[in-house]
């Protein structure tokens, strides 16, 4: 379980070092390093650190749970999702993420987890279907869609990463959202199982803030 951990973790690794003692390292160039490197690489051994311990204690291989149902609370506060019976799960850190009620109607076949951060300010939504479908596709779809509502929305970032060993598209796109500038930052992913859009938002004057929170939600979404 270890092992796949390490696959599934991004920069950091988790090692028995000479006195084996379970540790969770990283490695960084220090003479290109900025502040903002050095932020991301510590929160990465923090979240390599609670994976592990997660690991020992056998919550990451609980039983799942039906589809779009929490496992309940792991150690250390972790919270397991499955989203498409035999698909990606998600793990969310319930004390920081809140699950609401999806906004929006429901539609056949679809599945939909909202979640609010314990910030008040940062939205994070998870969707999910049984039909596979290219991601740079999906990507496309969604601004399409948000320009029905507000057709001055753009996309101002855009691209395609692997990001636990899933390889997705992603995009953060500008739009307005009853009158109110918000930020979206939303990843895609797609196999045979069906297809997910992972989606997080907040105000434009605050993603700059809470990017990096959006991100770590969605570090927790894997296949196991």
């Amino acid at each position: 379980a270890l092992l796949k951990l390490n696959y599934k973790v991004n920069f950091s690794k988790v090692v028995i070092d000479e006195d084996e003692d379970l540790t969770a390292i990283v490695e960084g160039d220090a003479g290109t390093l900025d502040s903002d490197g050095f932020g991301r690489l510590v929160e990465g051994v923090a979240d390599a650190a609670k994976r592990a311990d997660a690991v020992m204690n056998n919550e990451v291989n609980d039983l799942s749970a039906g589809v779009g149902q929490s496992s309940g609370a792991a150690r250390g506060g972790m919270s397991k999702t499955e989203l498409i019976k035999g698909g990606p799960v998600l793990y969310s850190d319930a004390s920081l993420w809140t699950k609401q009620k999806p906004d929006g109607a429901s539609e056949p076949g679809v599945n939909k987890l909202q979640f609010l951060h314990s910030s008040g300010q940062v939205w994070a939504m998870v969707i999910s279907e049984p039909t596979q479908l290219p991601i740079e596709s999906m990507r496309d779809f969604f601004l399409q869609k948000l320009k029905t509502s507000d057709a001055k929305a753009r996309a101002t970032r855009a691209g395609v990463k692997t990001i636990n060993g899933l390889q997705m598209a992603w995009e953060e796109v500008e739009f307005r959202l009853s009158g109110l500038p918000v930020v979206y930052r939303a990843y895609f992913y797609s196999d045979s199982n069906g297809s997910h859009q992972i989606v997080g938002w907040t105000t434009r004057e605050l993603i700059s803030k809470y990017r990096k929170t959006i991100d770590d939600f969605l570090s927790g979404f894997v296949v196991e």
